[in-house]
């Protein structure tokens, strides 16, 4: 099946394990997982990587204390359609960012 307008984003995410904090009266418990060195890819459907927020040879399950927490940020633009894709760290700053414009 081909999809003529549509947009995929992918993000590799292991939870190893949770523990239930009951010390938080509020209920909210903050989830992060640990970051890694990125791993061989593999090519069957022809990825590309256009950006990695990790090094290979780093040290394992990073925490995101040491600056290892992203976020992404999706822009349509209402009057041309274009699609901009931003990835920014815990501080905000855009680390990375695409510019996909509509297929008509």
């Amino acid at each position: 099946m081909v999809l003529p307008s549509a947009a995929w984003a992918s993000v590799s995410i292991a939870v190893a394990g949770f523990t239930e904090r009951r010390k938080r009266s509020n209920g909210v418990v903050p989830l992060n997982a640990g970051a890694f060195p990125p791993g061989e890819m593999d090519d069957t459907f022809g990825p590309e990587v256009k950006f990695t927020g990790t090094q290979k040879g780093m040290k394992i399950n990073r925490s995101p204390k040491e600056g290892f927490q992203f976020f992404g940020a999706v822009k349509i633009d209402g009057r041309t359609e274009a699609m901009t894709v931003g990835l920014h760290d815990i501080n905000g700053k855009k680390l990375f960012s695409v510019d996909l414009p509509p297929r008509k």
